[in-house]
């Protein structure tokens, strides 16, 4: 539905020129850069830890993007256990951020490159690498296999995602350095969870990023800037089956 957009109205009139004087409440982000972390805000939205709401309307605000790949994304569909509607978000998300030229698909060693080497992915493929013992898994939900923040647009994704997570993203100061604006629990539960790995039974849940260079201390937070860190994927080897004992919740 269009509830929720009356304040944008009148807006049109405002030209660039107005722009530098100051940061307005965005970051004075003007143009396709605003329209990124619109396309993905869920604030209007009650505030859950369920992403079902959000799937379904980012869902629908993206099906008829001008990339196909953010289309595709916006279609994949959810089955249980195994593709969340948590990472159905995050991968559409990363989509719409990588169409807008603020990340980049890139391998381990941080070096651009092309995603899912030029294949479209209409499903998740990692559901059924999951499946099997013995398997192993070198892509992260959605065939992600790693990516990172383009220089300068660090503070764009943490805007863009904050509003996706429905969570407050503060000035750098208002917290401790490394969180970069999110408090403690947001940048847990919003970062090192949402985008991270967990314990094999469980590691659908997760969408299976690892930061990189991962020997660092806040090795989280310099992924999360992109000037000198990435997401990557460190390949693993299932020894759980997917839906086996404790792998079925959501």
């Amino acid at each position: 539905g269009t509830g929720g957009m009356g304040e944008q109205d009148g807006m049109e009139g405002v030209d660039e020129q107005d722009e530098p004087q100051g940061v307005g409440e965005q970051g004075g982000i003007a143009g396709a850069d605003e329209a990124a972390i619109d396309l993905c805000d869920m604030r209007h939205l009650p505030r859950s830890k369920f992403w079902g709401p959000r799937w379904k309307e980012l869902s629908q605000r993206l099906e008829n993007h001008g990339c196909e790949r953010v289309r595709d994304a916006a279609v994949m569909p959810k089955s249980t256990p195994g593709v969340s509607e948590k990472n159905l978000c995050l991968n559409a998300f990363l989509h719409l951020m990588a169409s807008f030229g603020i990340i980049y698909h890139c391998g381990a060693d941080g070096e651009a490159t092309e995603f899912a080497e030029g294949e479209r992915v209409l499903e998740d493929p990692r559901k059924a690498k999951l499946q099997r013992v013995g398997e192993t898994v070198d892509f992260a939900f959605g065939k992600w296999r790693g990516f990172r923040i383009h220089s300068g647009q660090g503070l764009r994704f943490r805007q863009a995602l904050a509003s996706l997570c429905q969570v407050e993203l503060r000035d750098v100061g208002d917290y401790p350095a490394h969180q970069l604006g999110f408090s403690e629990k947001d940048f847990k539960n919003q970062i090192r969870d949402n985008f991270g790995r967990a314990p094999d039974k469980s590691m659908w849940s997760r969408f299976g990023f690892s930061p990189c260079p991962g020997d660092r201390h806040n090795a989280w937070s310099m992924a999360l800037e992109g000037e000198e860190g990435w997401f990557c994927v460190h390949p693993y080897t299932v020894e759980y089956p997917l839906g086996g004992a404790g792998g079925a919740h959501e």
